[in-house]
């Protein structure tokens, strides 16, 4: 299993993010945190903002094309787009997961 993090400067246009990525079967599931605080450099300047956490699992072999459609359709210049791999997941979850990315790919 694959988590992509990204975050997000808008809550609708991140739910609207999340649903496209499910009906397009690239994620099985896509966690929204609210309120998240980032402090970063921009352009040489520090920059503090509120945003949008976006968790989106998926199976190894989309994470590819999760990615690049996260890339595609961020309003970000720059977006961040951290990708990892699950090392421990129940088997049901993986079964559940498979079934939905699955559906409608054949």
């Amino acid at each position: 299993m694959r988590m992509l993090i990204c975050s997000h400067p808008d809550l609708e246009k991140a739910k609207k993010l999340a649903r496209q990525a499910l009906t397009l079967k690239k994620a099985a599931c896509v966690q929204i945190l609210e309120n998240c605080f980032s402090v970063y450099e921009w352009e040489n300047q520090i920059e503090e903002n509120k945003e949008i956490l976006l968790f989106f699992k998926t199976l190894e072999k989309y994470e590819e094309e999760l990615f690049l459609f996260i890339q595609q359709n961020h309003p970000y210049q720059t977006p961040e787009i951290i990708s990892f791999s699950v090392d421990k997941v129940l088997p049901d979850y993986l079964n559940w997961m498979n079934n939905v990315l699955e559906k409608g790919k054949k």
